[in-house]
């Protein structure tokens, strides 16, 4: 084995070692997922790479072109969540797939159609491949340096990582497909890829892709890859001159090495959705026995008073008062019920709410638990609203009420979290002819574009002891109500979140 397929061996190792720590120890990133795919993508493509040089047998060939048409897609991918535009970039991504999947399905039609031979490996081949890559990540730098000039310091320093791995890794295959297409270039892909992994797990650590991760286990995860390289070695050196063979070893080791991932991926998976649940569970729970508390207070104090005058030995026939109000507090608990099942399927009822002064009594709440904290929390009325000639809006004021005191919380937090001693937070409420808008505005660290991106799924957060509920369930609120939830943070300057709801009453009456 040449020095090449040595240093495709060891490039696969790496890739698989950081595709394993992405899957189990990527919970939070929004990175993980795509990095994870692209590194168990490339490292069967390097695998392959390796497998055609032991074996004259063309169907090693047809696979090897396949895999490589498959690795671009991935790629793209990666680029979209890191600059934040999974969404803008879904219709480039969808055609870039179409195409290299396609150019993949062609080569691996050569093995049951002999007309086709020619073409895997081949120069119209690399054409092929050369000319959806150069349109696909031609534009590839300038969403990177798009990306750069929107971000902070440390978020520019994981670009400028990210740039110079992409260039190696697809600089280096781009070199050699135009060798094979008959340009004088070097055959630099494989140590192109080698440098690219180690640049993309220096990455994933500064980046923090990979969460909760020691030295032993990137030691294990090396090991464990590099296992299963030799495994795969091992079987193509004694079966190179029996195809069938080789394949069914080959697929032999990655089935076991698949068993020996299962375990550990079902487990960590398993604690991760535990983690969730408990922590909505929790959530929910405290906001609960917070809502709770009043009635309860109330009927126990009704209660041992009516206790206490039978133990005096006075009538409670003329109590009628304290019997009430444990009936009424009573009702009132199943009213709290009621209404958290409502508020947890988010089901509005809709009835006529004045946002201006339902902002404005959200802000002085926030106001009074903000003490201490360093937060000024403020209400900002702009325009028409202002003056006092707002109309209603129909709206379910429950639900609005707990999406806003959600986003005041979040905003409190995230000052808090800047470490700058003071800082504030703003509802303003805004309108115009068709809507009214609903916005909390803060001066804390802000989001990077691919937080920015996720904050509206469900259980994503960044935040340690987070539910990723939050956000999520504002987004919700907005759609019940035929409205939007928007997002706009810049890194260093601060987040704006806002509800947008259609206008149905302009003017009271």
């Amino acid at each position: 084995m040449g020095l090449e397929q040595w240093v495709s061996s060891a490039a696969g190792a790496l890739f698989l070692a950081l595709g394993v720590l992405c899957l189990v120890r990527g919970a939070r990133s929004p990175l993980a997922p795509p990095l994870a795919f692209l590194c168990i993508t490339l490292f069967v493509y390097d695998v392959l790479e390796v497998a055609r040089n032991f074996t004259d047998d063309p169907v090693w060939d047809f696979l090897d072109a396949a895999a490589a048409a498959l690795v671009a897609p991935p790629t793209l991918y990666l680029v979209a969540a890191f600059v934040g535009k999974r969404r803008a970039l879904r219709v480039p991504l969808v055609v870039a797939t179409a195409y290299f999947v396609g150019l993949a399905l062609f080569c691996i039609a050569a093995i049951v159609v002999p007309s086709l031979a020619w073409f895997p490996g081949s120069d119209a081949w690399a054409l092929a491949m050369l000319g959806g890559m150069l349109p696909t990540f031609g534009v590839v730098p300038f969403l990177l340096a798009q990306h750069a000039r929107r971000a902070g310091p440390e978020e520019r320093a994981r670009t400028q990582l990210f740039a110079v791995a992409f260039v190696l890794g697809v600089g280096g295959v781009t070199s050699d497909l135009a060798a094979i297409a008959g340009a004088i270039a070097p055959r630099v892909a494989a140590v192109g890829l080698l440098l690219g992994v180690l640049l993309l797990g220096a990455l994933a650590l500064r980046a923090r892709v990979i969460e909760r991760i020691t030295g032993l286990a990137i030691v294990n995860a090396i090991a464990l890859a590099a296992l299963a390289i030799l495994g795969h070695l091992i079987v193509l050196e004694w079966l190179g001159d029996q195809t069938t063979l080789m394949v069914l070893g080959a697929v032999a080791v990655t089935l076991a090495l698949l068993a020996a991932l299962r375990p550990l991926v079902s487990t960590l998976t398993e604690e991760r959705e535990r983690t969730r649940h408990l922590a909505t569970m929790g959530r929910l729970s405290a906001q609960m026995a917070h809502d709770l508390k009043n009635p309860l207070a109330a009927i126990k104090g009704a209660a041992q008073f009516l206790t206490e005058e039978r133990r005096q030995g006075r009538s409670i026939d003329e109590q009628d008062a304290f019997v009430s109000l444990i009936l009424e507090q009573a009702e009132r608990l199943g009213r709290v019920v009621d209404e958290y099942q409502r508020l947890g399927r988010v089901e509005a009822v809709l009835a006529p709410v004045d946002l201006g002064r339902l902002a404005q009594e959200v802000a002085t709440a926030q106001r009074a638990a903000a003490r201490g904290e360093g937060v000024d929390v403020l209400c900002d009325a702009r325009g028409e609203l202002g003056r006092g000639e707002i109309g209603t809006v129909q709206a379910d004021q429950d639900l609005l009420r707990a999406a806003l005191e959600n986003l005041v919380r979040n905003a409190r937090e995230a000052v808090v979290s800047a470490d700058r001693g003071s800082g504030r937070v703003t509802i303003v409420v805004e309108g115009s002819e068709r809507e009214i808008v609903l916005r909390v505005e803060d001066d804390g660290p802000g989001m990077d574009a691919r937080t920015r991106e996720r904050a509206f799924d469900d259980f994503y957060t960044t935040k340690a002891t987070g539910s990723g509920l939050g956000l999520a369930y504002v987004a919700r609120v907005a759609q019940a109500h035929g409205g939007r939830a928007r997002i706009e943070s810049e890194e260093g300057v601060g987040t704006s979140v806002e509800i947008a709801l259609p206008r149905v009453v302009t003017a009271p009456r």
